[in-house]
């Protein structure tokens, strides 16, 4: 629904998300600060402790086409990733 809103496009499938990948790792990583956090929350429903991990840190990239960036836009807006419900998942990014 995000490529379709954001960018007026189709719904993405095997084949986009497949183009969508090749795109994004042909930017020029210039700094990788990503590391993995293991959190937990508790579950009401399961009365215990779950696993909630994910990536935490930073990455510079550059030389990346105006596309790529609209993608990082739309993910700030909408903070995709795991536990956004719960106020995680968060992705910002500047332009130098």
């Amino acid at each position: 629904m995000l490529n379709i809103i954001f960018n007026g496009q189709k719904l993405i499938g095997p084949d986009l998300w497949l183009e969508l990948k090749k795109a994004f790792s042909q930017a020029h990583v210039v700094k990788d600060e990503l590391y993995w956090k293991d959190l937990k929350r508790y579950s009401s429903r399961q009365n215990r402790k779950v696993p909630l991990g994910g990536l935490v840190g930073k990455v510079v990239v550059e030389n990346t086409s105006s596309w790529w960036w609209r993608w990082w836009q739309m993910a700030t807006l909408v903070h995709v990733g795991k536990g956004t419900n719960m106020g995680l998942g968060k992705v910002t990014f500047c332009s130098y």
